[in-house]
């Protein structure tokens, strides 16, 4: 009896009782829903492709989460993922594209964050290796192109 009056008392203190689900084909993680496209593709139709499913790319945001993706990304044999972070405005002023706010965690290999010239306007764009070390590359690198991860929150089922 007390248990089912505290139920009551926090329904009626915070709200209905709610779930969180993600879409089919979604993986669940902490706060988010994660969803691993099969193609690959340079990194702005990588955004296009998030935003056309009501979602952004990956903005990882903590050790955690970075160890999620690495996990996910063994599970589905891909060696490399595109992730929603730039320094287009500023070189090496690293943003989340959703916010513009500089990230809150990074894991860059010292010996790959270096901006190559190669390719008109340096490496402004950025991925995960599946050891999750991070990377800079050109943003609309054709020959060698890279698979989209995209993020939202769940959404909310009343019970």
């Amino acid at each position: 009896m007390i248990a089912v009056s505290f139920a009551l008392f926090c329904l009626g203190a915070f709200g209905s009782a709610a779930a969180h689900h993600c879409p089919n084909d979604w993986v669940a993680f902490e706060h988010s829903c994660y969803v691993f496209l099969d193609i690959k593709v340079p990194w702005t139709s990588a955004k296009a492709f998030c935003e056309l499913l009501g979602a952004k790319m990956l903005e990882v945001e903590s050790k955690a989460e970075n160890d999620f993706i690495v996990a996910q990304m063994s599970r589905s044999g891909l060696s490399r993922v595109w992730m929603g972070i730039n320094d287009l405005v500023r070189e090496a002023r690293w943003v989340y594209n959703s916010n513009g706010l500089p990230l809150k965690y990074s894991n860059w290999l010292s010996a790959k964050f270096d901006n190559s010239q190669a390719y008109e306007g340096g490496e402004d764009c950025g991925e995960i290796f599946s050891n999750g070390g991070w990377n800079d590359l050109w943003c609309e690198r054709y020959y060698q192109q890279t698979t989209p991860v995209c993020e939202k929150r769940p959404r909310e089922v009343h019970g």
